[in-house]
């Protein structure tokens, strides 16, 4: 990921160059894609840089805290607008602004590149908080394009079609995704809690075989 492109959207955002965690802030979008989790992401910069993971997080924090203090409130709830109105964390606020600049760049990628990808099925909740859960779906499908896969989420391809709610469309809805499931190499589930839906896409991908990675991404 372009250095410049995340400097830019970060002075856009309204964070100074003179604060210190304007180049960790830099830094840690254009590693997360390497780190395991948020800490690890921490531990990698503090090595970088010579310092603590804990004087990382804090700079960060203090640059995240810059730009909903006095930044450009406009691309802030555009880039946020599925939160419900606070802050985000430190883990939300990088993964999403990374999210954002490689679905840009995925964008750009030739229909040639995209076909040679491998299926991977993207399971994770959707009941519930359903406008959150289907963003982050989405970014869980960014995040699996920018690992060479081509994502397969049903939740999000037939959301405008099936009522979830809707006893008969949620059952055709899972038959779909079983369906859909069943072509792919993979699947990867996402989120701490595996609901009734989920369990069963689990169940049947272990009776056919299909490859199962948990994937400990924080969105």
């Amino acid at each position: 990921m372009n250095k410049k492109d995340i400097q830019h959207i970060i002075l856009e955002l309204g964070i100074p160059t003179s604060i210190k965690g304007f180049t960790l802030l830099t830094d840690a979008i254009s590693l997360y894609g390497e780190a395991d989790s948020i800490m690890d992401l921490y531990a990698k910069l503090a090595c970088k840089c010579g310092t603590t993971p804990s004087r990382v997080e804090r700079n960060i924090r203090h640059a995240i805290n810059a730009a909903f203090s006095c930044g450009n409130t406009e691309l802030l709830r555009h880039l946020f607008k599925s939160s419900t109105g606070k802050q985000p964390n430190n883990a939300h606020f990088i993964s999403r602004i990374y999210l954002s600049l490689l679905s840009q760049e995925l964008q750009e990628q030739s229909v040639a590149e995209l076909e040679s990808c491998t299926f991977v099925y993207i399971c994770s909740p959707c009941r519930g908080n359903v406008a959150e859960n289907l963003n982050r779906a989405q970014m869980y499908s960014i995040y699996a394009l920018s690992k060479g896969y081509t994502p397969i989420a049903p939740h999000l391809m037939y959301r405008d079609l099936l009522n979830n709610d809707k006893p008969k469309e949620r059952e055709r809805a899972l038959a779909i995704g079983l369906h859909l499931l069943s072509i792919c190499s993979e699947m990867w589930v996402f989120g701490g809690t595996i609901s009734k839906g989920m369990q069963g896409e689990i169940n049947f991908a272990t009776k056919h075989n299909i490859k199962i990675a948990y994937k400990n991404v924080i969105f």
